[in-house]
């Protein structure tokens, strides 16, 4: 029989949050996104010191990604359900993307992860008879994690607050 689950702690119902204006819930939920793009980033080194070079891959992917959607959380743009990053770099107006321009030369770095984010993951996205597992190279991840820290690196020197 398995296990249950550790019961949580109960929150205590004493403590009110601090009230934070717009600006500050924005700042500290921008700083989430922040925190969790340089996690997916370490993971994605940890990926391939383990031999996993597509899951290496798309977790620079998703660093890149959620540090790109930390500025948009920052400024207050709409960006759910987007997940190019170069048109979350340039925009889009086909996708009410409005675009953190001041990343644009970051475009190879941002089209080359997009390239991985599906191939990466799922066998009909590689050539015939490889699997994501077989296919990616430790040479291939290796520059995912480069411009996955170039595009991580921009947004912290663009937006040091969060």
């Amino acid at each position: 029989m398995a296990e249950s689950p550790p019961e949580l702690e109960p929150l205590d119902d004493k403590e009110e949050p601090a009230e934070l204006s717009p600006e500050e819930a924005r700042q500290q939920e921008a700083a989430r996104w922040f925190e969790q793009a340089e996690s997916d980033l370490t993971a994605a080194h940890d990926n391939v010191a383990s031999g996993h070079f597509n899951w290496a891959c798309y977790m620079a992917e998703q660093a890149a990604e959620k540090a790109v959607k930390a500025v948009y959380v920052f400024r207050d743009l709409p960006f759910r359900r987007i997940h190019t990053i170069l048109d979350l770099i340039l925009g889009n107006a086909a996708r009410r993307v409005e675009g953190v321009h001041e990343l644009s030369h970051l475009q190879e770095a941002a089209d080359g992860l997009d390239a991985v984010m599906t191939s990466s993951r799922y066998p009909d996205a590689v050539p015939f008879a490889a699997v994501p597992a077989r296919h990616f190279s430790e040479s291939q991840a290796e520059e995912c994690i480069e411009w996955a820290q170039q595009i991580v690196n921009a947004v912290r020197d663009l937006s040091p607050n969060i």
